[in-house]
């Protein structure tokens, strides 16, 4: 009687155990945390904001992302999520015609640059949270927390840089527009003969500067009230494009290098043919 007691005993506490084994080794439910995150991000509709969505990102979804950085000129490894990952869940949500998009990044200093939809993929876009420190954890050092927190957008198929690919530190927010709506304020008449500078105004200055209440915020208005061509000569906005502090001590604004003499003359065209379309609203 007593060897079967022990016999009982031994197998139902096998029993257990098996189960028990089973139950730890079974893999999480990923699918269930994706949904969760998708229903979120979705209800955020036309503007992401990114700091509420990169707080509950399933981590697994999180990357190390090592490119050489062109803004901080070295090589680091980076927290991140993949920004394509992020667009394909948020544009379900939206009705926009994708070929006629943009997407607007918004940063806490007022720079805005903007970019099609198209030109994005491929192109390994990642949102990061922070840069590998020697503990293995991810935070922004020091001496750039206060200007890349609490978000920064890196390229890593771009790392010697393409023209018109923002790299914006301090980016907070994303907004998904419609391409023809959102700049038609700032489009020259149709058929004329100003498309080519403002292709160049929008490359190098809308990230910063607005036309007609259209761009970045980080600059002035260049046309509202007022065309900047109405009080400051054509020569002067020359020379401060390409050396800003020589004309105003301790300005923010970098120097425009790569902005040629032939680039600049097409952007001097467009703004004289814009300061008749001021925008009174």
């Amino acid at each position: 009687m007593k060897l079967r007691i022990l016999l009982l005993l031994l197998f139902v506490s096998f029993f257990y155990l098996s189960c028990e084994k089973n139950t730890t080794d079974f893999p999480p439910d990923k699918t269930a945390d994706l949904n969760d995150f998708t229903q979120k991000v979705r209800a955020q509709d036309s503007v992401l904001d990114l700091q509420k969505v990169l707080a509950i990102v399933p981590p697994q979804y999180l990357e190390e992302v090592n490119l050489l950085d062109r803004a901080l000129k070295q090589e680091l490894t980076y927290k991140a999520l993949a920004l394509e990952f992020l667009f394909d869940i948020w544009k379900d949500s939206s009705t926009l015609d994708i070929g006629n998009s943009s997407l607007i990044f918004e940063c806490k200093d007022g720079y805005s640059p903007a970019m099609p939809l198209e030109e994005m993929y491929g192109k390994g876009g990642y949102i990061t949270l922070g840069i590998k420190n020697a503990d293995g954890g991810y935070t922004w050092p020091d001496s750039i927390e206060e200007k890349f927190a609490p978000l920064y957008l890196v390229w890593k198929e771009l790392e010697n840089g393409v023209r018109g690919f923002p790299w914006p530190y301090g980016l907070t927010k994303m907004k998904l527009r419609n391409t023809q709506n959102t700049f038609a304020a700032a489009l020259p008449q149709a058929d004329s003969d100003f498309e080519k500078g403002y292709k160049s105004f929008k490359l190098y200055c809308m990230k910063c500067h607005q036309i007609n209440k259209v761009g970045g915020e980080m600059g002035p208005d260049l046309n509202y009230p007022k065309s900047i061509t109405e009080y400051m000569k054509k020569e002067d906005i020359w020379g401060f494009i390409k050396d800003p502090q020589s004309y105003r001590y301790n300005s923010k604004m970098p120097p425009m290098v790569p902005l040629s003499r032939e680039e600049y003359e097409e952007i001097y065209k467009y703004l004289v043919h814009m300061k008749g379309r001021v925008k009174s609203s």
